[in-house]
């Protein structure tokens, strides 16, 4: 039963992955290497950046409940939650880069990934923001 929404579900279409071939720090080699990544409205998403800023809100809930000044977030904090918000949004990943095996996909080493490379970091962000990539006809 469908409620007459499913022509207009963007949420739905955002967690069917993209499929993104990593091309190399140069932009051009291709690598073997790819990368699934989930829209930026994808429930799955939406729900990890919620959960990333709800933990925020709880610390500073749990240092006025106890009286205390809260001490400011620092960048080191700012910038895991970054990783975190960018991982998130990959769902899976598949093949060698330039023939070395890379680790089995996790979220954890969806978080070290992003941590280590910044222009596959840039890459998922762009794909997962563009909603045409999730949007066109299969």
């Amino acid at each position: 039963m469908t409620n007459g929404f499913s022509n207009l579900n963007i949420v739905s279409n955002c967690d069917m992955p993209y499929d993104y071939e990593y091309m190399g720090v140069d932009g051009v080699t291709k690598t073997g290497f790819h990368i699934q990544v989930l829209g930026q409205f994808s429930k799955k998403v939406q729900n990890a950046v919620i959960a990333l800023e709800n933990k925020d809100r709880i610390r500073e809930f749990e240092a006025r409940k106890r009286g205390k000044q809260e001490s400011p977030k620092t960048a080191e904090s700012d910038l895991q939650d970054t990783y975190e918000a960018v991982a998130c949004r990959i769902c899976g990943w598949n093949g060698t880069v330039n023939g070395a095996e890379v680790p089995e996909y996790s979220e954890e080493n969806a978080i070290e990934l992003v941590k280590v490379n910044p222009v596959i970091r840039a890459k998922v962000l762009e794909i997962s923001n563009d909603i045409t990539n999730f949007t066109k006809s299969k």
